[in-house]
């Protein structure tokens, strides 16, 4: 209590009581590591239940804990009532007795270690005080210290501080090392710990024994509680010391700075040294660095070691009464605590991502106990370095420097025959013993310390040439030998050869600095070059090539003379070798025919030579050697000097970041040798195009190539990571910011433009150079639901995206090679085909031969051809030649040009290759490709320019050989070229190069447009359905040219047919036909082939199968032959094909809501998986799945209510167009007690003036749990404010949300599919194409008009058409589809003074994704001024487009107009379970299954027609999955499906956050989870994947999500995981119940019961128990007079007759204190504690399994229980204007105390039960008129507490009064006073003055006044004047007294 306060005599009678409970808990706590809470307790004045309490708990991951890692973060939190707290203080220490003023650990980090104040909060009557982010660096034991201040210590003499807690970090506590030698050799057992000390890390490179440069040494971690799994999963890294630990380091550690060799690179894990001290070491041996300089040692442990979640905490200690010290506050420290290598006693999975281990610890006092531990890795990445072991310096030279005319060089080059010096720098260098040497690169193939190091090169001249032994001077002293600590400078270097030297250094530590080996340490290399060469192109830029490209090379420079001679050699080639004295192969043109070429003199005023059109047929660097020639002959090797490198375009490797993704940014990686920075680009392209021939697809950011053509290259910029090849450069690819976001998913490649000489990488064509391999960009992350964006369980599909829409596609029954093939026709007449499911769809075939769309595909049963068709009518069969069957793919993309596909001898020009190309074609000479090519000669030859820079022709490159072909040459070239049946293909670009590819080809099979394509089941026989109305049957055996039969069946076009698979038709071959006359024919095929010619042949007719005026688009037999579906315009039919038994319509693939699209859309394709689970039907709009059980019974859409309770549980979101300025537009939402809405409540205007001119309203957007296509319902309007609201804003009804405020003039909707036309509405425009934008701008246009009143307007095609109609609201309307009328309302102001407008407005509706559409009351069903009782609004059922939202919509124009929302009523049509949707909008019918043994899908989507992959298998998990399990236990699931895969990925979610799997946030674990990792599996095959060792540490509901992986792409967008494998519970009570109960005094048992208990997973069986602490699970028994424990069950009838409990409850949601009969009969219990008490509610649910007996199982706090024990019943009188108090005897009253209210209220006590004080408050009485008392205080007597209520007001009579706990919780509304204590009196005073004057009394003698009414009454008793005188002495006298 307060210092102020008295002392209580009861503090040192429990601080007695619980003195033995603390000797017991500390002898515990010697043999058993556990976590030590302290409780301080002080009684507080006034209470009756005993005291407070201090807690202080160690948090991890918000679990309590008692051990962890040193890189985990951990939380401080103290828990107590705030006066105890005043002046406390906790700090951390070493492990150690506490005392005041004591200091916190060095190794402390965090706000607490900074002694910055905590963050506090209060819970739940308490002050709670919190320090997170902490961490420990420091391996070892530890204590969490409390002190109080004097003023609040329990007793006198209580210890100032006290031990809180004790906790052990595992972790490093110092850095050593050791200075072994690299010859040292592994000791026996393969450690070197036998022969080599650690000591401590030398404090700099100056001290004795430091690391030198690449001398080998060792570094060793000392670890304090090491456990087996952190010494296999520990990692350190060494980085620069500018470098903060655990920032972005590399994960190599210096490798990327090239300074590290061996150690953590050749073994990462470090080796377990036992070398005798008290704590282990791991050690990294023989560590070597290549140079000197300062750095940082940052630690990781790999896996996270924690008892977080796993406590039981049953330990109670009080520390106000005197105890035992623990044996570590007698005097311990770190030193003392046992350091033993701790080993897991369960073995931990190397896959796992967390186990359970037991650490086998030892105790102080060496007993050993178990301690079991969460273990979980989570490996080493960059960030995860967090630990700083320190510094470490390494002695050597660090770089060089290299000086010209005395000015430091900026670059690493000097000029040739230019004096220069070089400066080493370094630390602790040495005193002249060190040696340097300068030696030419390639004389040094083995790099410094190899062969040859010791030697300088020949091209030196100077000093250290003439001298080698010259140690380095200091730079101020010249060649002097003076040496500094820092570095070192040899002067008057000269190098008279051009080219790559390299420094290599001896550090003379214990070298001789002679051999080879001495200069071990490599600083660099530096260029020389001759001053005034150049290698120039023709723009005068630097040399750079590509290859196959012509280029002119120039040599630049004044030394350069007619004479001068050159070579062009390989890298690897030294000039002035003898090698040097030949081009390089790869060369061609003048130069390579004629190596002594003189090269042209450039133009006037130009220095050097050209040597034009040379070529190279590779890329790489290459070397130019040149010949000055004024001197010499040019002949000899060693007149040959290096005249610098040049590159020519090689590209290695490109790549994009992971996890690309459509509108996210990402960078392109490029590794090419000769790319230039900010100059060249990259492009994306399609990865079926060829780089030069690709137009790009969308980015961003925007920019142009070309017109009409995508967007801008991509800039490159330099990577920081080294090259992997001399001469290449890293790039990262993007915009400004390096990065580069995709519009539109799909399968990309890179494109490369070299920006030279006649290239302009503004031009897409200029995109030559193809880099790396294709790679998928995936569909965007979008924050739609699962089923918007994906299908209710369908992951985003994978977009491949071909070069023109496709058409038709069809899976091949069976796989050639690894992955599947699908072929895929498109609108350009080229059949390409894709390989799926190896890593990326890859193209591997592009099938050449169509002139025209190809309208069908199918492939035979066995997949070794396929047949196409296309719209001229013709059939190609497609087979072996084409590569079909094979699992190398096509021979050739083109076989029949193969011999000219390739540009001859890789190098001839383009000249040449043409007349190859053209005599191939027209077939005029025999080609015989040699050096001297035979030429054609042809007169008019065409342009060859199409061919530069080509190594190869492509189809779209042939095509243009053909057009020249076609063009010039006519029927010569019809043997190569398809050149159109007029021979005019040049000129429409419709030239095709003929390959041979088909095996077959039908030119002429149908008159008209083949409509589609079937084979037979025996793979014998094709069926070719085409508009001309016929069905022809093909023998694809023998290829014959007529077909076998023709079928004539159908009057009209046929437009489907599907061959029944063999086991529906024993009797012979079975095709289906359906067409444009309402007919479905099922043919006897067998019958039909056997006689081709009869009349009479076997056929089934559906006479209108689908209805009239249907036609028959798609026709489909099951692959089991059990179900056969057809469907048309806007229907569809399943039947049970045996029987040909309808089994149900199927509804069109539109949302009925457009009625619009709706009436006419078309199922236009029909496809069945392969195990016939599913059926597909492909819409103008979606994919709709079709699930087919083993029988006909199939799911309907269904009703489900939508009031009240369901608002409960829907997001509601409020938006406000806020009207004039400074409106506030308010809402409210009433809800019952249970949470179910009552009202809403809209009061859109809250200003004075100006919402009627600016009319503000409001939305409310209602987010339902499931999709809806219908609304049916009611709902009541009414007025709920001052001012009556409006329901007909100017007297129209709405038709779309949120118009403007336009109440004189605004449309309104009339009708849709009509249009107001006739005599009294006539045309008034608009001129020319105005208004057909938009339904706005036609309203705009008719705004604008003087006469215009109404509008027509038409969708598609757009169409605006204004009109002035006699009645705008009312014209004649006439039914025409896809119009709209809106007619314009205006008023002028005569009206507006005769009638004003009501203009506040009600709408409702549901409207679509977009937030458009769906109004379903637009208002005037109320009518104006709506009354307060309200108005019903009903509903009828209408159809909506599919959506999740519903919307209230108002609007009002004046101050207190509130309009509220009541009894809703609705009922939403749920979209069938079973029914998925998968796509967007299609282009085409293309559709189709994988084969078996893979769910999966292709079809088109999209206007660019791309087709897309569906991974399906998450159609095959089980449906409806649950399961529970129990908190902070390990649990385990798994599933079986077929196709599963290891790159498979799995998130759990929190199931109230996350509706369904999809949706956002799907992506993330809960934070509830532990144990998941990446959510990979941990075990599994093919048909079977199973996760485990995963645990939740809060209830709650939970769905698992899974996301099927693939190749090169992440999970890791919400609806990716769009597939639930399970749902599941972890059940648990949700805090803050409260409940009170009414002891038990006389011999009626009184009820103590809770209701309506909240949580998730309740059930019959959960109990609660009642303990006296403060925290869950801490009690050591339990409390005599109540029960154990409360056993929920369901509420019976028989509890409502005995004491009102209502019988709605099911188990689980009802708790009371009972005990139980024979038969099920439950009575209540007595409550008999003594005395009352409030303490906490304790859960533990049906499956966890706790006992009774065992507090300690009972750790889910739910909330508090307060048990009164009220012994004498409180009696209040009070008179009116007197002072009304309630005096209460706390002894008798308990827990009654302190800071309690009470309420007065009108009404009668309940005799049965106190717990019911119903009433209404006295709202006159009371310090707030509220009928509130104060808080309580103590009167002068401390057992006595005082309620007042102050003056004494109110009527005469009498009152109830109700307490309310408000020192426990808060008290806010009536129903917070609910417990029944007692009476209150109000009477009339005694004696009034002057109203005693009124009649006569009898004088009785003089009474002792108490106020000025009482004195003057006695003196008119008395008869005397007294105070009807103010000036009588009487009057002074009474006056003195105080007033009444």
């Amino acid at each position: 209590g307060a210092p102020s306060l008295p002392a209580v005599a009861p503090c040192g009678a429990m601080a007695r009581r619980a003195a033995s409970t603390v000797v017991q808990v500390s002898q515990r706590l010697r043999s058993r590591a556990a976590v030590l809470l302290f409780i301080v307790t002080a009684l507080p004045v006034g209470a009756g239940t005993g005291p407070p309490r201090v807690l202080l708990r160690l948090l991890v991951d918000e679990e309590d804990a008692t051990a962890w890692n040193a890189e985990q973060r951990f939380t401080v939190e103290v828990r107590a009532s705030r006066p105890f707290l005043a002046g406390g203080r906790t700090y951390v220490s070493e492990r150690g007795p506490c005392v005041p003023h004591g200091n916190h650990t060095e190794f402390l980090e965090g706000p607490l270690g900074a002694d910055r104040p905590p963050a506090a909060s209060e819970d739940r009557g308490a002050t709670v005080w919190q320090w997170s982010g902490l961490r420990i660096t420091h391996g070892g034991a530890y204590s969490a210290c409390w002190c109080w201040t004097e003023e609040v210590l329990p007793e006198p003499d209580f210890p100032r501080c006290a031990v809180a807690a004790h906790f052990d970090i595992s972790g490093p506590t110092r850095l050593l090392w050791h200075d072994a030698p690299a010859s040292a050799t592994l000791a026996s057992g393969g450690d070197l710990s036998a022969s080599l000390a650690f000591a401590p890390v030398p404090a700099d490179a100056s001290a004795a024994g430091a690391a030198y440069a690449k001398e080998a040494f060792g570094l060793a971690v000392e670890l304090q509680y090491l456990r087996a799994a952190e010494a296999v999963a520990a990692r350190i890294r060494i980085v620069g010391f500018e470098a903060p630990c655990g920032g972005n380091l590399s994960d190599d550690g210096l490798l990327h700075h090239g300074l590290l060799q061996g150690g953590p690179l050749a073994s990462p894990e470090g080796v377990l040294v036992d070398n005798g001290t008290h704590l282990p070491q791991l050690a990294w041996h023989r560590l070597v660095f290549k140079r000197g300089g300062l750095f940082r040692v940052c630690w990781c442990s790999g896996v996270r070691l924690t008892d977080a979640g796993l406590l039981n905490i049953s330990q109670l200690v009080d520390l106000s009464a005197p105890r035992v010290p623990l044996p570590e506050e007698a005097g311990g420290s770190n030193a003392s605590v046992s350091s033993t290598t701790t080993t897991p006693t369960v073995e931990e999975s190397e896959n796992a991502s967390i186990a359970v281990l037991e650490d086998n610890a030892t105790s102080s006092d060496g007993e050993a106990a178990e301690r079991p531990l969460l273990a979980q890795r989570f490996g080493c990445s960059p960030g995860a370095f967090a630990v700083d072991l320190g510094g470490l310096a390494v002695a050597g030279p660090e770089r060089f420097e290299l000086q010209m005319h005395g000015n430091r060089v900026p670059t690493y080059y000097v000029n040739a025959n230019v004096v220069f010096e070089l400066t080493v720098v370094g630390r602790s260098l040495g005193e002249g013993e060190q040696r340097v040497r300068i030696l030419w690169s390639e004389d040094l193939p083995a790099g410094c310390g190899g062969p040859g190091s010791s030697n300088s090169t020949s091209f030196l001249e100077g000093p250290l040439a003439e001298d080698p032994e010259l140690a380095g001077g200091s730079r101020a002293g010249g060649v002097q030998n003076v040496t500094t600590a820092e570095e070192q400078t040899w002067a008057g270097l000269r190098l008279v050869e051009q080219g790559t030297y390299r420094v290599c250094w001896c550090s003379g530590m214990a070298r001789p600095c002679q051999a080879d080996d001495d200069f071990n340490i490599d600083l660099g290399d530096f260029q020389v070059k001759w001053r005034n060469i150049q290698l120039l192109d023709d723009g005068g830029r630097h040399l750079r090539v590509r290859p196959d490209a012509a280029f002119n090379l120039v040599l630049d420079g004044a030394e350069v003379t007619v004479r001068t001679r050159i070579r062009i050699v390989e890298l690897g080639v030294r000039c002035g070798s003898r090698e040097a004295m030949v081009n390089t192969p790869t060369l061609r043109g003048s130069l390579a025919k004629e190596p002594d070429l003189a090269g042209i003199p450039r133009g006037p005023g130009l220095t050097g030579l050209t040597w034009p059109k040379l070529r190279l047929v590779t890329g790489g660097l290459r070397r130019i050697c040149w010949c000055h020639g004024e001197r010499t002959d040019c002949t000899s090797p060693d007149q040959y000097y290096e005249a610098g490198t040049f590159a020519a375009l090689k590209i290695r490797a490109a790549w994009p970041e992971p996890c690309a993704r459509a509108r996210k940014p990402f960078r392109i990686h490029i590794a090419v040798v000769g790319l230039v920075p900010g100059i060249d680009r990259v492009l994306l392209a399609r990865a079926s195009d060829t780089c030069g021939e690709a137009a790009p697809r969308g980015l961003v950011p925007g920019g142009e190539v070309a017109h009409d053509f995508g967007t801008d290259g991509l800039i490159c910029e330099e990577d920081p990571n080294a090259g992997a090849e001399l001469g290449e450069r890293k790039m990262v690819c993007g915009d400004g910011t390096s990065s580069i976001q995709a519009i539109s998913p799909g399968v990309y490649r890179i494109c490369l433009c070299a920006a030279l000489p006649e290239y302009d990488c503004s031009d897409y064509t200029h995109y030559r150079n193809a880099a790396g391999e294709p790679f998928e960009i995936a569909a965007a992350s979008t924050k739609q639901s699962a089923q918007d964006a994906a299908g209710g369980g369908a992951p985003v599909p994978m977009v491949i995206n071909g070069p023109s829409s496709v058409v038709a596609a069809a899976y091949a029954p069976q796989p050639w090679g690894p992955g599947r093939i699908v072929a895929a026709a498109s609108e350009d007449g080229v059949v390409r085909l894709w390989e799926i499911g190896v890593t990326h769809p890859h193209m591997v075939a592009e099938l050449v031969g169509h002139t025209d769309r190809i309208n069908a595909v199918v492939w035979d049963p066995l997949g070794t051809w396929l047949l196409t068709a296309d719209a001229p009518g013709t059939l190609r069969l497609w087979s072996t030649a084409a590569g079909i069957g094979s699992r190398e793919g096509p021979p050739h993309i083109c076989p029949r040009w193969k011999e000219v596909w390739e540009r001859p001898l890789a190098g001839v020009s383009d000249e040449v290759w043409q007349d190859a190309i053209l005599g191939h074609v027209i077939d005029v000479l025999p080609l015989n490709v040699s050096e001297e090519l035979p030429r054609a000669y042809l007169q008019d030859l065409p342009s060859f320019s199409d061919l530069s820079d080509w190594r190869t022709l492509s189809l779209k490159l042939a095509a243009k050989q053909c057009e020249k072909a076609c063009a010039l040459y006519r029927e010569m070239a019809l043997p190569m070229c398809d050149c159109g049946p007029l021979m005019e293909c040049h000129l429409e670009h419709t030239c095709v190069p003929k390959c041979g590819l088909e095996a077959h080809t039908w030119h002429k099979a149908h008159h008209l447009r083949i409509t589609s394509v079937a084979a037979s089941p025996d793979g014998r026989f094709v069926a070719s359905a085409s508009m001309d109305g016929t069905v022809r049957l093909w023998d694809v055996v023998s290829l014959a040219e007529e077909p076998v039969a023709t079928i004539r069946s159908h009057e009209r076009s046929v437009l489907s047919a599907a061959f029944a698979p063999l086991e529906f038709s024993p009797g012979g071959l079975i095709l289906a036909t359906g067409g444009d006359d309402n007919t479905l024919f099922w043919h006897n095929i067998t019958e039909v082939a056997a006689r081709p010619g009869a009349l009479n042949i076997s056929s089934v007719r559906f006479s209108h199968p689908l209805g009239r005026g249907k036609s028959v688009i798609s026709v489909a037999f099951s692959p089991n032959g059990r179900w056969f579906a057809a469907a048309g315009s806007g229907v569809g039919v399943l039947w049970d094909a045996p029987s040909r038994t309808k089994v149900r319509e199927l509804e069109s693939s539109l949302p009925k809501g457009n009625a619009e699209v709706g009436q006419t859309a078309a199922l236009v394709a029909l496809a069945f998986a392969s195990d016939s689970s599913y059926l597909a039907l492909r819409g103008p709009t979606e994919v709709l799945m079709w699930p087919l059980g083993a029988t006909a019974d199939m799911p309907q859409d269904e009703w489900s209510a939508f009031g009240g309770d369901e608002l409960s549980d829907a997001l509601f979101a409020w938006t406000a167009g806020a009207g004039p300025e400074n409106n506030r537009p308010l809402h409210k939402v009433s809800k019952a007690t249970n949470g179910s809405v009552l009202e809403i409540f809209f009061t859109p205007c809250n200003v004075t003036q100006g919402c009627a001119e600016d009319l503000p309203h409001m939305q409310l957007d209602i987010e339902t749990p499931f999709f809806f296509t219908a609304v049916r319902g009611s709902f009541v309007e009414f007025s709920a404010g001052a001012a009556l609201v409006d329901d007909c804003r100017g007297g129209a009804r709405h038709s779309d949300w949120s118009v403007p405020n336009v109440t004189r003039s605004y449309f309104t909707s009339l009708a849709t599919n009509h249009e107001a036309r006739g005599p009294d509405c006539r045309r008034v425009g608009p001129q020319g194409d105005a208004g057909r934008g938009s339904v706005e701008a036609c309203q705009q246009e008719c705004l604008a008009s003087p006469v215009c009143n109404l509008i027509n307007f038409r969708q598609h095609p757009a169409n605006c058409e204004l009109r002035r109609c006699l009645d705008s609201t009312g014209p004649l309307l006439t039914e025409k589809p896809d119009i709209g009328v809106w007619g314009l309302v205006k008023r002028d102001e005569a009206e507006e003074r005769q009638d004003a407008p009501h203009d506040g407005y009600v709408m409702f509706g549901a409207p679509d994704d977009t937030g458009r559409d769906g109004v379903l009351y637009g208002g005037c069903g109320a009518g104006p001024e709506i009354s307060r009782e309200g108005v019903l609004i009903e509903l009828p059922e209408r159809e909506v487009r599919r959506t999740r939202r519903l919307r209230f919509e108002v609007g009002q124009s004046g101050p207190g107009e509130t309009l509220g929302i009541r009894s809703i009523r609705l009922e939403l049509r749920r979209i069938v379970q079973g029914l998925r949707f998968l796509a967007d909008v299609a282009p085409s019918p293309a559709i189709s299954f994988a084969p078996a043994g893979r769910m999966e899908m292709v079809a088109t989507m999209g206007w660019h027609g791309d087709l897309v992959l569906f991974d399906l298998r998450g159609f095959n998990f089980p449906k409806d999955r649950h399961a529970q399990y129990k908190l902070k236990s390990m649990f385990s699931f798994d599933v079986e499906a077929i196709g599963l895969q290891q790159i498979d990925r799995m998130r759990v979610v929190d199931a109230t956050a996350v509706y369904s799997c999809g949706d956002p946030y799907s992506a993330t674990n809960t934070r509830a989870l532990q144990g998941v990792g990446i959510g990979e599996r941990a075990s599994g095959n093919e048909t079977y994947s199973k996760w485990d060792k995963m645990a939740i540490i809060q209830p709650g509901s939970y769905r698992a999500c899974f996301c099927t992986g693939r190749p090169h792409t992440c999970c890791d967008a919400d609806q990716d995981f769009a597939t639930e494998i399970l749902g599941f519970v972890a059940a648990g009570a949700d805090p803050g119940h409260y409940m009170v109960c009414e002891a038990t005094l006389d011999g009626d048992a009184r009820s103590c019961k809770i209701e309506g208990f909240t949580g998730v997973g309740l059930q019959t069986g959960d109990m609660l128990m009642v303990q006296d602490t403060v925290t869950c699970g801490m009690a050591t028994g339990h409390i005599a007079g109540i029960p154990k424990v409360m056993t929920s069950r369901p509420t019976q009838q028989r509890d409502f007759q005995m004491d009102g409990s209502s019988p709605r409850w099911s188990g689980g949601q009802y708790f009371r204190m009972e005990t139980a009969r024979p038969g099920d009969v439950f009575d209540p219990l007595k409550v008999t504690v003594k005395p009352g008490i409030t303490a906490r509610l304790c859960w533990c649910g049906k499956y966890d399994n706790c006992n009774p007996d065992v507090p300690a199982d009972f750790q889910r706090d739910a909330g508090a229980i307060t048990i009164v024990r009220l012994e004498a019943e409180l009696k209040v009188t009070c008179m009116i204007k007197g002072l009304c108090r309630a005096l209460v005897t706390l002894a008798t009253s308990a827990p009654i105390g302190v800071g309690d209210q009470l309420m007065v209220k009108s009404g009668t006590a309940n005799l049965k039960s106190r717990l019911e004080c119903q009433g209404t408050p006295l709202p006159v009485l009371g310090p707030k008129s509220d009928g509130r008392s104060g808080r309580m205080k103590l009167d002068s007597d401390p057992n006595i507490g005082v309620f007042d209520f102050g003056e004494t007001k109110g009527d005469v009579g009498g009152y109830i009064l109700c307490w309310c706990q408000a020192s426990f919780r808060p008290c806010l509304s009536p129903a917070d006073f609910g417990f029944h204590v007692g009476s209150l009196t109000i009477t009339s005073p005694e004696y009034v003055w002057p109203a005693c004057t009124d009649k006569e009394q009898a004088f009785a003698g003089w009474r002792v006044w108490e106020n000025f009414d009482d004195c003057c009454c006695n003196y008119a008793a008395a008869g005397a004047v007294g105070c009807l005188n103010e000036n009588s002495v009487a009057f002074a006298k009474c006056s003195a007294l105080p007033a009444r």
